[in-house]
């Protein structure tokens, strides 16, 4: 049963992040990995995932090879299907059965908000110490040498236009954390009546 909730999961994550994908692969072009985190499964490493816009990309072949899905490419479309093969549920009443996969599918979604909020967490850290920090240092540079000229106030007016579209980007990223926390407090009280 182990299996068949990790394969679920692992497919959600991957049907999901694919229509995600989709959608916003276009607008990734150009864009900073921002960071990476190691991928496991069942305890082994099988790749890394990419950190973009707040986002985390996981690498479909690996994804796909560890949990058993069959993977195509035909042109610009990656097919995901599975084996065929059917894990037979255990036997229960409909009620109880109901309730399992629901009481599933809420704590699936709680998984996933709570890597979100770590992969925001992550982000905020990496903006505040790998973009804000050094931006703020060259401001203060900035400043120290102005010499009143057009060219140093651009300077200066770059750089802080700079920190404040970061500042920016952490407050888009806090609103995220803070949606997810609120979600989780919904869906954990629905596991709990």
């Amino acid at each position: 049963m182990k299996k068949f909730i990790s394969g679920l999961i692992v497919g959600l994550l991957l049907f999901a992040g694919t229509t995600v994908f989709a959608d916003s692969a276009k607008s990734l072009l150009g864009k900073k990995v921002q960071g990476t985190f190691e991928v496991a499964f069942n305890g082994n490493q099988i790749g890394d995932a990419a950190v973009i816009d707040g986002s985390t990309y996981l690498p479909v072949r690996s994804i796909s090879d560890a949990a058993g899905i069959n993977i195509a490419v035909e042109g610009k479309k990656i097919i995901l299907t599975t084996s065929g093969s059917q894990i037979v549920p255990d036997v229960t009443d409909a009620e109880t059965d109901a309730k399992n996969k629901a009481n599933g599918d809420i704590s699936a979604r709680i998984g996933i908000l709570k890597n979100n909020i770590k992969t925001n967490e992550t982000n905020i850290q990496i903006e505040r110490d790998e973009v804000i920090a050094p931006l703020q240092k060259k401001l203060a540079e900035l400043k120290a040498a102005d010499d009143g000229t057009d060219v140093s106030k651009q300077g200066i007016e770059i750089v802080e236009g700079k920190i404040s579209d970061s500042q920016k980007l952490i407050a888009e990223l806090q609103a995220k954390i803070d949606a997810a926390d609120a979600e989780i407090k919904q869906l954990e009280a629905q596991l709990n009546k």
